[in-house]
C-alpha cells in the first residue's frame, strides 16, 4: 500500500523584514514553522472565499492589529434589517431578473399612488 504523497509548491513573497521576523518568532514560540501559519492562512482564504482585513491601531506607541469593526450607523442598519426579516418583511428571489422586476413594480406602484391623489 502506497501513502498519498502531496506535491509541495514554493511561494516566494516579499514582506517587510520586521513583519517576517516577528511572525517567525511567534510561530516558533507556538512550536510551529512559519510555513504552517502561511499555509493555514491560504486554506482559510479558500474556505471563506475571502479575506479579513485588518487596520493598524497605535496604543502607547506600539503598533497593533485589530479587525475592522462596523460603524455605529452600519450596526444600526444591520439590526434594523434583522428585525425586518424577523417580521417577515423581506423578499427572496431566484434570479437577478426576478429581483429587478420586483424593484420595477415598486416604482410603478408608487407612481400609481401619486396619480390617484
Amino acid at each position: 500500500m502506497q501513502k498519498n504523497k502531496t506535491k509541495d509548491a514554493v511561494i516566494n513573497i516579499k514582506v517587510d523584514a520586521n513583519l517576517k521576523d516577528k511572525a517567525t518568532r511567534l510561530a516558533q514560540a507556538l512550536g510551529m514553522p512559519l510555513s504552517l501559519v502561511i499555509a493555514g492562512g491560504l486554506r482559510q482564504f479558500i474556505v471563506k472565499q475571502g479575506i479579513s482585513f485588518f487596520t493598524l491601531q497605535s496604543e502607547r506607541g506600539e503598533t497593533a492589529f485589530a479587525e475592522l469593526q462596523p460603524s455605529a450607523y452600519l450596526e444600526e442598519a444591520i439590526t434594523e434589517a434583522r428585525r425586518e426579516r424577523a417580521r417577515g418583511g423581506h423578499h427572496s428571489f431566484s434570479s437577478a431578473q426576478e429581483a429587478v422586476s420586483f424593484l420595477n413594480s415598486l416604482g410603478r406602484s408608487k407612481k400609481k399612488a401619486k396619480t390617484k391623489i
